[in-house]
């Protein structure tokens, strides 16, 4: 569907009556509004199961661990995650998660009206 991101990528115009139209931006746009939305990236990663991580760069070990393990499970799943991947321990998440298949995304929204 989409081209991959990167150099040559080209912008995917998106109407908000095409199924691929995301349902995550459909619910907070006004029924008034024709917007649509422009993508450059693989569009396909809008319709599967969407995870943000977040971390904080002081939090207990405990939680730490928590993190470290829900990744090795997450790693293989058929989800897209995203993050900003600053802290260590969401660096720490990335690199678990490029150990595997779970989808990192490169895909950029702008709604347009």
């Amino acid at each position: 569907m989409g081209e991959p991101s990167g150099m040559g990528a080209k912008p995917i115009e998106i109407l908000q009556g095409s199924k691929a139209f995301p349902q995550e931006v459909r619910q907070f746009l006004s029924e008034r509004t024709r917007a649509g939305v422009t993508a450059l990236g693989n569009i396909e990663i809008l319709q599967s199961t969407k995870l943000a991580i977040f971390c904080s760069v002081r939090c207990p070990g405990k939680l730490i661990l928590a993190a470290h393990d829900f990744c090795q499970e997450l790693r293989n799943k058929k989800v897209t995650v995203a993050g900003g991947f600053h802290s260590p321990v969401e660096r720490e998440c990335l690199n678990i998660l490029l150990r595997g298949t779970a989808f990192l995304p490169g895909l950029v929204l702008e709604i347009s009206e």
